[in-house]
């Protein structure tokens, strides 16, 4: 497998684990169209999405100066 295909694939399952956890936080409902989430799970699960974000970055600022 190539590098471009594996950094496409590591995209696509950052993307769904940003989503999942948007998801699961209830940010975003498919269901209910009220606007209120779960109080309960908004601050584990941006702290969970922050983490993730900040990984990626660090990621690929870390292959982007190993590759010079």
């Amino acid at each position: 497998m190539s590098g471009h295909a594996r950094r496409r694939i590591a995209s696509l399952v950052c993307l769904v684990a940003g989503v999942g956890l948007l998801f699961a936080g209830r940010f975003v409902q498919f269901d209910d169209v009220s606007g209120f989430g779960s109080e309960r799970w908004i601050f584990p699960l941006g702290i969970l999405a922050l983490i993730l974000a900040v990984g990626v970055i660090e990621l690929v600022l870390w292959r982007r100066t190993k590759s010079r």
